[in-house]
């Protein structure tokens, strides 16, 4: 093997004397408002799959570079966003998904659905459809105040991210989960 050979793979990796810190705070930024965006964008039916596709993509990108920034202040600011990802999509919506399901069962009104069923009627599409007409504004209701719960919660951790990343600094307690 020629020293050639041996100096290709080094080169290709990057190293410390490659970091840009203005590049990578802009990037964190990005990251950020990419994240405050895609939220908002689920609550409207044509951007809930462009918003989700790019909240995605935005935590993928800095789980990925959360590896490579190792020992700066972005690697703080990477976890705390792959972990904002992580509490909200697989601890927080299922767990309110089951609540709110529960909820839902309990308070809604089933009277008008047992009497049609009382008077014969043995069609569960019909049956389904008389239950949600009495009781949609309770289901609407409840669900948009966990939704909106959800949105305050998630817009305060990329509002906490971005306070401390313009300021310069880590994250105080990136591993909290509020």
């Amino acid at each position: 093997m020629t020293s050639e050979q041996k100096k290709t793979p080094a080169a290709a990796t990057p190293s410390a004397a490659d970091f840009d810190p203005r590049e990578a705070r802009q990037i964190a930024y990005c990251i950020y408002a990419i994240l405050i965006v895609g939220m908002a964008a689920q609550f409207n039916i044509y951007t809930f799959l462009p918003g989700s596709v790019a909240l995605i993509c935005a935590v993928i990108y800095a789980h990925v570079q959360r590896k490579e920034l190792y020992g700066t202040l972005f690697e703080n600011h990477y976890r705390w966003i792959t972990r904002s990802f992580w509490i909200g999509g697989a601890v927080y919506l299922p767990i309110a998904t089951i609540g709110m399901s529960l909820y839902h069962v309990m308070r809604m009104d089933m009277t008008e659905m047992f009497r049609a069923m009382y008077d014969g009627e043995k069609d569960p599409l019909k049956l389904t459809q008389i239950l949600l007409e009495m009781n949609s504004t309770m289901i609407v209701n409840s669900t948009l105040l966990l939704a909106a719960a959800f949105a305050l919660w998630w817009w305060s951790r990329c509002l906490t991210g971005l306070y401390y990343l313009r300021r310069g600094s880590p994250l105080p307690r990136v591993m909290r989960w509020l």
